[in-house]
């Protein structure tokens, strides 16, 4: 499909009773090309069960490119019971476009438990544009904005906001990911990176905040993980974990593994120029991570035997590559016993490097750390089995 001016595709999924599959746009093996593409897809609603109902999905070596701007908005169907409701969906496909590209998803919801209901989900996928953009939080029937996550009726199993798997994003002027985990009982990550690569030649921005519900394994802001790569002359990375109610004790996911600000592990985080892309700006090139604990609640006298977990942020194998403008804040979340909640933990190997930047005078890096009260283990800076590098006096 090839068209010199706006080519845009609309579709609404249909309703029923009991629905098997009803998204809004679904495209295989295709092939776009337009100055300007938009695309918008609504998945269809069901009385009492909608097994696979996603805004739009785009899979099997699907080709996009536009010479100046791709917009792609998607919300997940909606039922009484929803299956995979997931706002945006793209499997083994590749974006590029000259200008910008834009993805905002919103996951299904419904009155049952959803067994995965995301914002936006790559998988396997390449996106290249010169300014991208991800927007993903859950699907509210009654207001369309990106607020914290209070849905009452989007609830499941895998509820992240944003979830990049084996998949490149590359921005030659500036990167934004915002991404609101939902409500449920598992994985309500804000934004979840795995295998994942992520460059902009200017500004790389993400802002993540988890979900709440009980007995999760993983609500934390911003989590990258196994050799995920984070690259950006100006990187700024804010993440707030959600809140978990433990009420099992035998639960699989009452140990609530992640719950912090910010989580990285076996992953690179650098400010490194990219190669062939001139700075614009002649600001200091910086890195700033911001994270913020969430909460763990235990309702009645469920015993809680693991440590709270919901440090502010977590370096665990990282190698970190900062410019002399390095700043990481870390506030421990509220625990429900006061104890173990770090403000910032640099440990298991962990590499940190600050390098000099040439015209630009004077050194600008701190790390600074606030504990939780309580009775036990509250550090506010913890280093270990780590190391840590500057040029300056």
């Amino acid at each position: 499909m090839i068209s010199d001016g706006l080519l845009k595709l609309a579709g609404d999924g249909g309703l029923g009773e009991r629905i098997k599959k009803s998204h809004g746009i679904e495209l295989s093996s295709s092939f776009i090309d337009g100055m300007n593409v938009k695309i918008v897809g609504n998945g269809g609603g069901g009385g009492r069960l909608n097994r696979r109902s996603a805004g739009v999905v785009i899979f099997n070596n699907s080709f996009f490119n536009s010479d100046h701007s791709m917009s792609v908005r998607g919300s997940g169907g909606n039922a009484f019971k929803v299956d995979y409701g997931t706002g945006i969906v793209v499997e083994d496909s590749t974006f590029d476009s000259s200008g910008w590209l834009h993805l905002r998803g919103l996951s299904g919801y419904g009155f049952e438990k959803m067994k995965e209901s995301l914002g936006i989900h790559l998988k396997r996928s390449k996106l290249k544009s010169d300014s991208i953009r991800l927007v993903g939080k859950p699907g509210d029937p009654d207001k369309d904005t990106l607020t914290s996550a209070q849905n009452k009726v989007a609830w499941g199993e895998l509820n992240q906001g944003i979830a990049i798997r084996k998949s490149r994003l590359k921005a030659t002027d500036q990167l934004v990911l915002r991404g609101v985990g939902g409500e449920g009982i598992s994985q309500l990550d804000g934004i979840f990176i795995q295998y994942g690569s992520l460059k902009a030649g200017q500004h790389l921005n993400m802002t993540g905040e988890g979900g709440s519900g009980t007995n999760l394994h993983s609500t934390a802001g911003i989590i990258a993980l196994e050799n995920s790569s984070i690259q950006s002359p100006s990187i700024y990375l804010k993440g707030k974990g959600g809140v978990s109610t433990i009420q099992n004790v035998d639960s699989q996911f009452s140990d609530s593994y992640y719950n912090d600000g910010i989580y990285l592990e076996e992953s690179t985080v650098s400010t490194l120029p990219l190669k062939g892309i001139e700075l614009i700006t002649r600001e200091r090139p910086s890195m700033v991570l911001q994270g913020f604990g969430g909460e763990i609640r235990v309702e009645g006298d469920v015993p809680f035997a693991r440590g709270d977990l919901n440090s502010g942020v977590v370096l665990w194998d990282v190698d970190f590559i900062g410019a002399s403008s390095s700043r990481i804040f870390g506030y421990a979340g509220k625990p429900p016993k006061g104890n173990l909640n770090t403000g910032v933990e640099i440990r298991n190997d962990s590499n940190l490097r600050f390098i000099s930047d040439p015209g630009f005078d004077g050194p600008a890096v701190s790390l600074f750390g606030k504990a939780f009260s309580g009775n036990d283990k509250n550090t506010a800076v913890k280093i270990k089995d780590s190391h840590l590098s500057s040029p300056f006096a």
